[in-house]
């Protein structure tokens, strides 16, 4: 349930606070992600599910080659000066991902810095990291911000080839270049949960480690598609849950359709319509009872459920323009 409810706050970018009830109490939580972030559970965990995945694929569990480059993104509030910085090439403040993905677009490495800091200047960090842990890597792309005295320290000091990867000046418009493509997949990949969308992290150690989970969420869904067609699906009776399903009434109900909040009076949370808390309405019903449109609950919704605050009951009883009036028999 813990590892669950990490994976819901990636997924879906609510707050700590706003940890639905389904799953433990939110300081447990955080407790659980602060302890996996500071003795490196949650990167060996990664590690270990990479190696699955690319052994699945026909592949050594240890690359050869790898992607470099670096993702600028806006830093929130509570970012701290120390830790941001202002990418003049991009004019974005906030902070800059530098990541080490492998062909399969798999992550080796991360590092989290101030979106002012240079590529280079990371990348003997990063490299060098990466280096001493994947001994069997010979080979790394990168664009031409990577170029200089990186080649030959690379190859002298780590024996990496960094081979560059440039557009040519006859390109026009949008052209995929080779091997580069593969990390700016990685970036998309990153941006599909909410959570990494900015960076809402204290600590950039916290920042690399959403990275980490947000890419267990993507490994996992991978494994689950590939497996789930092997496995007998069977249908829910009552004695297995099916009660769970039902969807609930009453106020509680229409209040959760209209915008879920928690119990603390915390702003709303960024969730999906698939990931409704159950205890607000069943995860099952969502789609079947939160047809809603831009005036709200659309009337085709009105009368198949529950009687939600200010919509009429049933189709017939829509709103309609007072029309001129009737003159009475006695006038």
């Amino acid at each position: 349930m813990t590892l669950d409810a990490i994976r819901y706050l990636v997924d879906n970018g609510i707050t700590w606070r706003g940890m639905p009830v389904d799953f433990p109490p939110w300081d447990r939580v955080y407790a659980f992600f602060r302890r996996w972030r500071d003795h490196g559970l949650a990167k060996e965990f990664h590690d270990r599910l990479r190696g699955q995945v690319r052994e699945r694929l026909g592949r050594d569990a240890a690359p050869t080659a790898g992607v470099i480059d670096s993702q600028s993104v806006k830093a929130d509030a509570v970012v701290g000066a120390d830790s941001r910085g202002f990418d003049g090439g991009k004019l974005i403040n906030g902070r800059k991902r530098h990541v080490v993905v492998d062909t399969f677009g798999l992550l080796l490495g991360v590092m989290v810095t101030a979106a002012d800091t240079g590529d280079r200047t990371v990348a003997h960090v990063l490299l060098g990291q990466v280096a001493n842990v994947h001994h069997r890597l010979e080979l790394v792309w990168a664009d031409g911000g990577y170029t200089g005295g990186l080649i030959a320290y690379c190859l002298a000091t780590l024996a990496l080839v960094l081979a560059i990867v440039k557009r040519s000046d006859g390109m026009r418009g949008f052209v995929v270049l080779p091997k580069r493509w593969i990390v700016e997949r990685f970036f998309a990949h990153l941006m599909r949960t909410r959570r990494l969308v900015r960076d809402f992290e204290r600590r950039t150690a916290s920042a690399e480690a959403m990275v980490y989970w947000s890419m267990i969420l993507l490994m996992t869904r991978r494994d689950r598609r590939g497996t789930a067609s092997s496995l007998p699906m069977r249908r829910p009776s009552a004695r297995h849950g099916a009660s769970r399903d039902r969807p609930r009434t009453g106020p509680h109900a229409a209040v959760a359709v209209l915008a879920w909040r928690t119990p603390r009076s915390a702003p709303d949370q960024a969730i999906t319509w698939s990931s409704m808390p159950s205890t607000a309405v069943s995860r099952p019903s969502w789609g079947r009872r939160c047809r809603c449109g831009t005036r709200g609950v659309s009337r085709s919704w009105a009368g198949r459920g529950p009687w939600l605050p200010g919509v009429p009951r049933g189709r017939a009883a829509a709103p309609r323009r007072p029309g001129p009036r009737r003159p009475s028999r006695r006038s």
